[in-house]
């Protein structure tokens, strides 16, 4: 009875609502973008459910973010307000094909709350995209970012005096290496942690800045496309 119960509850409605979110998505073998919780990465993936897990491709350049316990979200293609989170329980895992995969439990219920109004994409790939502050000798990698805000990693803890929350940091600028092409006139972190510290930017409307971005923006998307390279799971 308790059992049967549980099935016809508001919680048995949605887990049964994300099983078959799931198992469309293995079915189809559909390309959906995921993100890591803890670092803000943003990639494409593809999943097959197995027993007990989710087996979800593993792109080459997020490897080493992708650790046991860490919490991953889905958003559903063509919902982009809805999400599923899920957390990861092997972080790397080889498949008889060859192809690196992580595992993750089985996920019970759709996340709560809004998703990014801005997409964010990965760009740890782009170990030379650097941001450029005033009056500070070192750069800083850019390991993700979007229109609106970019999150850049540090290998030592950051300074919280240099990274002082709602503190303006700009102008600042943002490139490869010499080539800094993209302006920005505002930089004010918004949170940090151990290894990482979340930015809130604002893009100078230099016409030589908003080029740079659109280009920049076009060429992630395409990348990111291509760095799932993986075969059916």
């Amino acid at each position: 009875m308790e059992t049967l119960r549980g099935y016809f509850s508001e919680k048995g409605r949605e887990k049964r609502a994300v099983l078959r979110v799931m198992t469309n998505l293995h079915r189809d073998k559909t390309p959906f973008r995921m993100e890591v919780e803890r670092f803000g990465l943003h990639f494409y993936s593809m999943l097959s459910l197995r027993r007990q897990v989710v087996v979800v491709a593993k792109p080459e350049a997020i490897g080493k973010f992708i650790r046991r316990g860490v919490r991953v979200r889905l958003r559903v293609p063509q919902k982009d307000r809805l999400e599923i989170g899920m957390e990861v329980i092997s972080p790397d895992f080889r498949l008889l094909s060859g192809n690196r995969v992580f595992l993750c439990d089985i996920p019970s219920a759709f996340i709560v709350g809004a998703p990014r109004l801005a997409d964010r994409f990965n760009t740890a790939q782009f170990k030379e995209l650097r941001l450029f502050l005033r009056g500070i000798q070192k750069t800083f990698r850019i390991i993700n970012m979007s229109t609106g805000g970019c999150r850049i990693y540090s290998e030592e803890k950051p300074d919280p005096e240099v990274f002082d929350p709602g503190y303006d940091l700009g102008p600042a600028k943002m490139g490869f290496g010499s080539k800094l092409a993209l302006e920005l006139d505002t930089v004010i972190p918004r949170y940090c942690n151990s290894s990482s510290v979340g930015l809130e930017i604002r893009i100078s409307r230099r016409p030589r800045s908003l080029d740079f971005l659109k280009n920049f923006m076009r060429k992630l998307e395409f990348s990111e496309m291509e760095r799932l390279r993986v075969e059916p799971l």
